[in-house]
């Protein structure tokens, strides 16, 4: 798939004069044999703890069984949400009143799963075709105390992004909830 200059400054949030530096010294480092293995910088994962987990099954479950009361319970009072390139708000009414609302309006079947990328625990919402999973969205959480304090939806995130983190349509599907 190629891209213009244009697309891959707004895909990484650049402009394209800096998108062009990149790739002649990319290409530069390429030409001499200086690109190697060793000089990727690996990124911090997240480690998750049991609770973490737990507070992921809960809210799974509660999007699953779609129990908006029961999601709210486990909302911290300033709770935050971030629907990446559309929506960032902050308490319950952020979630009730817009996020599972259109969840909810979604005119295809879905369910959240828990998956393991890059050594966190994320959510991964699926939706199907002819009964068939798909990946459809990430979500991420953080909590304290076993309530919800923040949450980031990558819904509106290009497909092409998952797939870099390694979430591709074919996974198992870990068994969390009723679908």
């Amino acid at each position: 798939m190629e891209f213009s200059l244009q697309e891959i400054a707004e895909i990484v949030g650049s402009s394209v004069g800096a998108v062009k530096a990149a790739i002649h010294r990319g290409r530069g480092k390429l030409k001499a044999g200086t690109v190697k293995s060793s000089t990727a910088v690996p990124r911090p994962r997240r480690a998750s703890t049991p609770e973490h987990r737990q507070l992921l099954a809960a809210y799974a479950q509660c999007f699953n069984s779609r129990s908006w009361d029961d999601l709210v319970r486990l909302l911290a009072a300033d709770a935050r949400l971030e629907v990446l390139e559309v929506y960032d708000g902050l308490g319950s009414v952020s979630f009730t009143d817009r996020y599972c609302f259109n969840y909810s309006r979604f005119d295809f079947e879905w369910r959240f799963r828990l998956d393991e990328v890059e050594g966190e625990t994320l959510l991964v919402v699926e939706r199907f075709f002819d009964d068939r999973p798909e990946v459809f969205s990430v979500v991420r959480l953080w909590g304290r105390g076993g309530e919800v304090t923040r949450v980031r939806d990558y819904l509106h995130v290009p497909p092409y992004l998952l797939e870099a983190l390694g979430i591709e349509p074919t996974q198992p599907l870990a068994p969390v909830g009723a679908r």
